[in-house]
């Protein structure tokens, strides 16, 4: 049941329990045919009463237009208690203990009015309340949403255009390693562009990915560098948000000095631990550049991504010692 249905469906048994009280009370003097037909008047009135200033309410409120609303709320209850009185004129209500005169009816019915008057406004309230609620929370959501996107979409070009260089190099020179180092590159940016685009995907996935970047790095240099991945535990049928590990092991090549320093090393885990995975870093570095290694948008935009998504549940810290970075990332799965 959609929730317009389910407001239609609680005001109809409202007004139908509502409408019991005039009916038990008219048919007791008037018979069952007229008593009925008095009781549905008066109801007539009281509905009128209620959505009108409904209507009144969700026109002038919003405007913060108050001191209309209060002189249409009183010009609303004057009109009804005019009809109601007319109508009693027509139809009087014979004197009975519990509404000895007619004017105890008419503070009844003033009462009456106002009350269901009262309570529409209470109602119109808390309905716009809760819109205004709603839409505050669709539009956080959509600007986190256009965030992740945007910090998604910001890739290091540094590697991008080192590579292609590289390419172009090779290609130069008819290297039979061109064709794979495009190979890798476009099945590396297809993920980046496309599967990306998705809330969550396959962590092996990821760590594809992953090593193809490690290995796309690696056809670059002359000789092998030092860089280790290790995958321990199951990491079949787990997902993850995309590019959340990439971006970090980016940052290792970017700041390492493995390619300059014969002892340089990147060495990167992932650990699929019962319902979390553990994922880590460690790369050396040049010591005067440390001041540099968190730099750009990389890091950062992964902590807002973990934070957007994962709330207070991921853990995610670096450190320094020395000439060696470390960063330490742990995820609910």
């Amino acid at each position: 049941m959609t929730t317009r249905n389910f407001v239609i469906s609680l005001h109809t048994l409202g007004w139908i329990f509502l409408i019991t009280i005039p009916i038990a009370f008219f048919t007791s003097y008037y018979g069952w045919k007229q008593g009925i037909l008095m009781a549905t008047i008066h109801t007539i009135f009281n509905i009128t009463g209620f959505y009108t200033n409904t209507w009144v309410a969700k026109k002038l409120i919003p405007q913060k237009k108050y001191i209309h609303y209060i002189i249409m709320f009183f010009l609303i209850v004057g009109i009804l208690i005019g009809m109601r009185y007319l109508f009693n004129k027509i139809y009087p209500i014979p004197e009975v203990p519990i509404l000895a005169s007619g004017n105890r009816i008419v503070v009844v019915s003033v009462f009456t009015i106002i009350t269901l008057m009262g309570l529409s406004l209470f109602l119109e309230l808390l309905r716009q309340k809760i819109t205004a609620e709603r839409q505050y929370i669709k539009i956080i959501q959509e600007q986190n949403q256009a965030e992740i996107q945007f910090l998604k979409a910001q890739i290091n070009p540094h590697f991008l255009f080192n590579t292609l260089n590289n390419i172009y190099s090779l290609t130069v020179v008819k290297s039979d390693l061109a064709p794979k180092m495009i190979l890798l590159l476009s099945d590396l940016l297809r993920y980046v562009i496309y599967e990306s685009s998705q809330e969550k995907v396959a962590l092996q996935k990821e760590i594809q990915n992953i090593e193809r970047f490690i290995e796309l790095f690696q056809l670059r240099q002359e000789t092998p560098l030092h860089v280790k991945l290790e995958i321990n535990g199951k990491i079949q049928e787990q997902t993850i948000i995309p590019m959340v590990l990439i971006p970090i092991v980016e940052n290792c090549f970017k700041h390492s000095d493995i390619e300059i320093n014969e002892n340089g090393y990147i060495r990167i885990s992932i650990d699929i631990l019962a319902d979390k995975l553990v994922f880590k870093t460690t790369n050396t570095f040049i010591e005067n550049k440390q001041k540099d290694k968190v730099g750009g948008v990389g890091l950062a935009n992964i902590k807002k991504r973990l934070t957007l998504h994962y709330k207070e549940n991921a853990v995610f810290r670096t450190s320094v010692h020395k000439n060696i970075f470390e960063s330490y990332l742990q995820l609910p799965l």
